[in-house]
């Protein structure tokens, strides 16, 4: 049974969605835990799918967030070459090429881009990242700030997600959310429309203005 969802645009997350990042994310931020005399295992579970700056705030406001926000940052830098790419990412952003689509990240440009250059995807011409937006995610503000430069309506995108921050952004913002279950165990995605193992379990064709996005159940575990 193939199961589908259409949409006019398509706006996907970065980290765990086209580009696996888990080694550097936990690298980077057991670094920085170190350095401030922080356990690595109790800070890792709540950094996924935040800006970092909105993380360092929550746990250490006694420090000054920006400057703390760029020291992890080059750290993630420093750790950007273990990125790679997921399998069947590249040719999904390939296959888009002249239609909407966007990438809504809670990193910061130069990290970002850094990483999305480790899976050989070249930036869309709309990519938001953390400097773009005043409230993170679960805040929706990346992605309604990425559907108003498509010119798309919110009700007419699908967000690709990893995060149940993300999907929650992208369900208050009036969007469908696709989840994959890369990061988190598929049942914290269940707010999702779909979920899927990963994104290689996608396919798309085109309808028109309209983008189908489709899978098939007798691959992988579907919650929909």
């Amino acid at each position: 049974m193939t199961h589908t969802l259409r949409a006019r645009a398509i706006l996907f997350d970065l980290d765990g969605v086209l580009i696996n990042s888990e080694q550097a994310v936990v690298a980077s931020w057991r670094e920085w835990a170190l350095a401030h005399d922080l356990d690595p295992d109790e800070l890792l579970p709540q950094v996924h799918g935040r800006r970092s700056r909105d993380t360092i705030a929550h746990i250490t406001p006694h420090l000054d967030t920006e400057v703390e926000a760029q020291h992890l940052l080059q750290l993630e830098i420093d750790h950007v070459a273990s990125c790679t790419g997921y399998a069947g990412a590249k040719a999904l952003i390939d296959a888009l090429a002249g239609h909407p689509h966007a990438v809504v990240t809670s990193g910061e440009w130069p990290l970002a881009s850094a990483r999305l250059g480790q899976g050989g995807i070249t930036p869309p011409n709309v990519f938001v990242t953390a400097h773009d937006v005043t409230h993170g995610k679960p805040d929706p503000e990346g992605y309604l700030l990425a559907a108003s430069k498509l010119g798309i309506a919110p009700e007419h995108c699908i967000v690709v997600e990893d995060a149940p921050a993300g999907i929650q952004a992208a369900k208050t913002g009036g969007m469908r959310a696709i989840g994959v279950a890369t990061s988190v165990d598929p049942s914290e995605l269940t707010a999702a429309d779909m979920v899927v193992p990963d994104i290689g379990a996608l396919a798309l064709h085109f309808e028109g203005e309209w983008i189908v996005i489709s899978t098939q159940t007798n691959r992988f575990r579907l919650i929909i």
